[in-house]
């Protein structure tokens, strides 16, 4: 009702990639029943992050089909995974009611007087932006035999859902990249390598006691 301006502007594209581009937090759906990567979180306990998160840019929940859901592949390209509440025996809803329901609880929630105070426009990293990351990440953990050769997607997946709990800004994002890039460099030229500093910057100041012990020197240990 009265949604005819909605559906006219509605965008149709051939991908969820293409649909998550300009987007800087994607939350997905799933019961978690049969996707062994799914993992979800309840979508209530994500109300706030979405709320605030909106001031800074587009934010998207994402639905699947009813007949088959979210693929393995389509949940790594969220920033989250969360479940509506229902019942452990009938966990899953038709897809309107799903997104029916996950509207109201935005909207509610948007209008609820202990909602979490928008912060002021910020540099939040865009799907986009983000795919670079974690293309030239993938390139050099390759590289570097870091990824098992056992399921390695599933691997990197668990790397990029830790990045991905908070929310990167354009100038992290190209922080992550000069430093992926000077990995790869040096492994490609490494006799050109050369230490920077003769200490940690983080452990200026700090006493000899407290010197946590590094994980290759513990390995020799």
């Amino acid at each position: 009702m009265h949604a005819w301006e909605i559906i006219k502007h509605a965008d149709t594209v051939g991908d969820l990639g293409t649909a998550l581009s300009d987007t800087i937090y994607s939350i997905a759906f799933t019961t978690g029943s049969a996707r062994s990567e799914a993992r979800p979180v309840s979508f209530e306990g994500l109300l706030d992050d979405l709320t605030a998160l909106t001031a800074q840019g587009d934010v998207a929940l994402v639905f699947g089909n009813e007949v088959d859901g979210l693929s393995n592949d389509d949940l790594r390209q969220c920033s989250a995974r969360a479940r509506l509440m229902t019942s452990p025996e009938l966990p899953s809803l038709n897809l309107a009611q799903a997104v029916l329901l996950a509207a109201h609880h935005v909207y509610a929630h948007r209008r609820s007087p202990t909602a979490a105070a928008a912060p002021g426009t910020g540099d939040a990293a865009t799907a986009a932006q983000l795919d670079r990351l974690w293309a030239r990440l993938w390139s050099t953990l390759d590289r570097t035999r870091a990824l098992p050769r056992q399921n390695p997607r599933r691997y990197f997946g668990l790397i990029r859902a830790s990045l991905s709990r908070q929310v990167l800004t354009t100038t992290e994002v190209r922080v992550w990249l000069g430093v992926l890039g000077d990995v790869l460099k040096a492994l490609d030229h490494p006799q050109k390598i050369k230490p920077t500093a003769e200490s940690e910057p983080w452990s200026e100041g700090s006493q000899a006691s407290d010197r946590i012990e590094r994980p290759d020197e513990a390995g020799r240990a």
